[in-house]
């Protein structure tokens, strides 16, 4: 998984309760006024050096460009956004930014987008990660309105249309998918939208997320199980995920269906020990797993795929602490595992493998993996990566 995708996730997950916690005040904002588009922004044509007087103590701005944020207008707040997105330290930059956010409303949504816009175009500046909070939270205040903004074009628009149905998911899911199902999208689009419709509505109410994922057609549930997998460990961590799988296994959904939930399940609870080298936590969260749904060798593999692709000895570590486990109850693991374990490891590193067996000598698959040591170098390339995200 890339780090920046997780980094957007938590920073997404973390505003996304900021801004519920504030909806009742943005509803009643939203009311107040709505007078700000795009015919009304006649002043934001000016340079950013008029923005701000001529000289000033930079130390002093982050202060008083807050004391401007929660005085000002809500028509006034796009003007603002542009200035916040020019402080440099990220923390008071995403504060400040935040602190605008949390007022925005289907009024100023659309001006603020254009002013972030405007931002980028002068400044160079990509501000990424408040730009991605900027579309979910535009669709959050003001749902089909911000979704359709992009609906032009959706083949440029894809990431903006995306971001805004994540919002507007999390707000209204059932609105949200009706205007889905009321469209003839391209199967790619329409794949893109329910996913992240399902990221927002997670957000909201898992039990109800996972009521709507139940109930779409089959190829539909089959698209949405990665990234609702994926967003379901950000919003509910590993006791949602094992709560999901209990769920689909006892519902009488169908076996490719079962299957893939699965899957994903198994590789987002093992991904979290195999990413910070705990061998024992991968084990724990195996057990686990197969409290619901019995381990089987191609599963093991996969844990041991990722484990090892950190690290190649470590793949070995998890078969050891696998076979002293009740998971395997003390049975010798099969000829793939063994294979899986030791052939990547020997590959590329010889020595690790070397110094593993001198520090294991009771291990239950020390003669396995030292006769796997002096066997001669196979010829055929080693069997390919289980990648999981």
């Amino acid at each position: 998984m890339k780090r920046s995708y997780v980094v957007v996730s938590l920073f997404l997950t973390l505003g996304i309760g900021f801004f519920a916690g504030r909806a009742s005040e943005t509803g009643n904002s939203a009311n107040g006024n709505g007078e700000d588009g795009p015919n009304s922004r006649a002043g934001n044509s000016r340079t950013r050096a008029s923005d701000r007087p001529a000289k000033e103590n930079p130390a002093g701005v982050p202060s008083r460009l807050r004391d401007e944020i929660r005085k000002a207008p809500p028509e006034e707040l796009s003007r603002l956004l542009y200035r916040a997105l020019e402080i440099a330290d990220p923390l008071l930059r995403r504060q400040l930014v935040m602190e605008i956010y949390g007022r925005m409303d289907a009024g100023n949504f659309e001006a603020m987008i254009r002013e972030s816009e405007r931002n980028s175009l002068e400044t160079g500046r990509s501000n990424n990660d408040e730009w991605i909070v900027l579309l979910v939270r535009s669709g959050q205040v003001a749902g089909q309105q911000a979704v359709e903004l992009w609906s032009g074009d959706l083949k440029r628009n894809w990431d903006q249309i995306s971001r805004s149905m994540w919002g507007w998911g999390s707000a209204d899911p059932e609105a949200a998918l009706k205007w889905i199902q009321e469209r003839d999208l391209p199967p790619l689009t329409r794949s893109n939208l329910l996913g992240s419709l399902m990221a927002g509505a997670i957000s909201k109410d898992r039990d109800q997320a996972m009521s709507m994922l139940a109930a779409l057609p089959e190829a539909d549930r089959l698209n949405c199980v990665s990234p609702f997998t994926h967003h379901l460990i950000q919003n509910e961590g590993k006791d949602g995920m094992i709560d999901w799988l209990k769920s689909v296994t006892t519902s009488g959904s169908g076996p490719e269906y079962t299957k893939k939930v699965a899957d994903q399940v198994f590789d987002k609870m093992v991904w979290s020990g195999a990413n910070q080298y705990n061998v024992p936590a991968v084990v724990a969260d195996m057990e686990r797993f197969a409290s619901v749904v019995p381990l089987d060798d191609i599963r093991i593999s996969r844990a041991i795929a990722q484990v090892r692709s950190r690290e190649p000895v470590r793949g070995i570590e998890l078969l050891d602490q696998l076979a002293r486990s009740p998971l395997m109850a003390n049975q010798t693991p099969s000829p793939m595992l063994l294979s899986q374990a030791t052939e990547a490891a020997i590959n590329r590193d010889r020595a690790g493998v070397q110094q593993w067996l001198a520090e294991n000598p009771d291990s239950p698959i020390h003669g396995k993996v030292a006769e796997a040591l002096n066997r001669p170098a196979r010829q055929a390339s080693e069997p390919p990566e289980i990648r999981t995200q």
